[in-house]
């Protein structure tokens, strides 16, 4: 597999296979697309445990459900403060839809690393026949609060075409059953 490059981006979005919405051919560079940041900020607000133990607990149920969280909607010209140490859950402007034998790769900023904020996205990668915005999970290391403008440029996306389409995706998941018929 090797990255996609501009005009093969292009390419997959003007055939309507890879769908950004919206969409600014200004955001697309040399071997990505560059995500702005949506305006959907969500934090911890009350813990219920005193420590978290992800191999004893379902994620869904016990952890999401039972913690508290605030969620805060910024309006567009507006800015999130991330203070120092801070761990905030915010999404993409973007709504991206990956073609299905296509897999994507979430990047952090050089710019915005070099000011202490961290961006992950828990692995990383957009799977193939994925549709909704991105999720990030940014961090403030720095010992000063970093100002996020709604719709500054927040992260790239590179994209690799795969050699062949995972058979979850082409074909019932009875592919993984075993076929006795032949005994």
């Amino acid at each position: 597999m090797s990255y996609l490059v501009d005009y093969e981006i292009l390419d997959l979005v003007k055939h309507n296979e890879l769908k950004i919405e919206p969409f600014d051919d200004l955001n697309i560079a040399s071997t990505f697309v560059e995500l702005r940041l949506g305006n959907k900020f969500t934090t911890l607000i009350e813990n219920v445990r005193a420590h978290i133990n992800p191999l004893e607990l379902n994620i869904d149920e016990e952890f999401v459900n039972k913690h508290k969280y605030s969620t805060i909607d910024v309006n567009e010209n507006d800015v999130y403060t991330l203070a120092p140490g801070e761990f905030v859950l915010a999404i993409t402007k973007e709504k991206i839809t990956m073609p299905k034998n296509y897999i994507g790769e979430l990047h952090g900023r050089n710019r915005l690393g070099r000011l202490g904020v961290l961006l992950f996205c828990s692995g990383g990668f957009i799977n193939p026949g994925f549709s909704g915005k991105l999720v990030l999970e940014l961090y403030n290391v720095n010992q000063m609060p970093v100002q996020l403008k709604v719709n500054m440029k927040i992260a790239k996306m590179t994209i690799q075409k795969l050699n062949a389409m995972p058979h979850t995706l082409k074909i019932p998941p009875k592919l993984f059953e075993v076929d006795n018929t032949n005994k």
